[in-house]
């Protein structure tokens, strides 16, 4: 939302538990927004999902409960849910629609993120039955961008990659090995944070449906090719390999953005220079660290 047009309230995870429910219904009884966009949660790659399905199922659900209960209970009437493209069936035909949630099980190394988020989208879908609330939710591809997690292994596929990327060009070995999961075949989409962010405001201006919405239309690489990619940009000299022992993760996961197209919305920037834009602010991170 454009800053002349609205107030946006924020608050740092410091400050304010999601998961704890009175902290969140009295922050936002205080605070008493219009309008709340969901975009919090537990996140990471298939390493961090694999060893931590609790945190990921119980921390999401309790995130989406407190905020859409808590949301209602201070009398919001228009909310934006930010659910994961993990929730698609793992064999789903791309590009995936919106129809084909639910209809056949979910990629396991990601299931209880998702069904987690699948919690969140099915509170949404009743509170506009009960109530006529416009609450709906929204189901992004994979995002990146400056702002993602300085960890390695707890962000996602692009920032992960970065991080190790810089990790293995300060090392002064002669051969330099970045070792990724999977066999590099698995396709992804992927959106610029502030596309995503563009994609918001215009659904929250003019979006009054109930069903979900896919953010998609970014670009489409195998990890193989996005990792190099990647690599090229940080230091040529690092080379790949991939322990196929581990799993890919969903073979394909390619949104259909014809819904949010008709509407009037596209992305705008060019995947090559929102990966540029990232990686100078992992490098301005890496230096303020020092």
């Amino acid at each position: 939302m454009k800053s002349a047009e609205y107030e946006v309230i924020t608050e740092d995870r410091s400050k304010l538990d999601l998961r704890d429910p009175d902290k969140t219904h009295r922050f936002l009884k205080k605070r008493k927004p219009d309008s709340v966009i969901v975009a919090a949660g537990v996140v990471g790659g298939i390493r961090a999902n694999r060893s931590r399905p609790v945190d990921f199922l119980s921390d999401n659900a309790l995130i989406a409960l407190n905020t859409i209960n808590g949301a209602f209970r201070a009398e919001v009437k228009k909310l934006i849910y930010l659910s994961s493209n993990c929730i698609y069936p793992r064999d789903a035909t791309p590009p995936h629609k919106v129809e084909m949630i639910g209809q056949a099980a979910m990629e396991p190394t990601n299931q209880s993120y998702g069904s987690a988020k699948l919690l969140g989208m099915k509170l949404c879908e009743s509170y506009q039955q009960q109530y006529g609330f416009n609450y709906f939710s929204v189901v992004p591809t994979n995002t990146f961008g400056p702002g993602d997690s300085l960890n390695e292994s707890e962000g996602h596929v692009i920032s992960d990659l970065i991080l190790k990327s810089f990790r293995l060009s300060r090392d002064a070995a002669d051969s330099k090995i970045l070792k990724l999961w999977g066999t590099g075949s698995a396709v992804r989409e992927f959106l610029y944070i502030d596309d995503l962010a563009d994609a918001l405001c215009f659904l929250h201006d003019s979006y009054r449906g109930q069903k979900p919405i896919n953010i998609g239309g970014g670009e489409v690489l195998s990890v193989r090719d996005l990792a190099g990619q990647i690599i090229d940009a940080i230091d040529a000299t690092i080379q790949l390999e991939f322990d196929t022992s581990q799993p890919d993760g969903a073979p394909v996961r390619v949104l259909d953005n014809s819904e949010l197209s008709s509407l009037g919305w596209r992305p705008t920037t060019g995947f090559d220079y929102g990966l540029s834009q990232t990686i100078t602010w992992y490098r301005s991170q890496r230096r303020d660290s020092r």
